[in-house]
């Protein structure tokens, strides 16, 4: 029996778009998800455990937050968070935040 050949993006880009589904938004997707992995090594705890990365979008991360210090304390270290994703071979403009709760 024949191994099942293993997709890739471009291979079925075309059917997503046919369905209103761009290439750049599954990319963005797939770059957050391992934004979300990494976080605890990209920020320090107290911060790790109290903000998630929620949005990537053009260039662009969104991270919500649990209360306004912690927005303070982010844009603070949104440089450095900008740098460490840089070295991942991942490459965003701005880190902006958003209260939940």
């Amino acid at each position: 029996m024949d191994t099942p050949k293993k997709l890739s993006l471009d291979d079925i880009a075309p059917f997503l778009e046919k369905l209103g589904i761009q290439q750049e938004s599954i990319q963005e997707s797939e770059v957050l998800q391992t934004i979300q992995i990494q976080w605890n090594n990209l920020v320090p705890e107290r911060l790790a455990k109290n903000t998630i990365p929620v949005i990537l979008r053009d260039g662009v991360l969104m991270i919500e937050v649990k209360n306004p210090a912690y927005a303070q304390e982010l844009a603070w270290h949104s440089g450095q968070i900008i740098q460490k994703l840089q070295r991942l071979g991942i490459f965003i403009e701005k880190v902006r935040t958003k209260q939940r709760f």
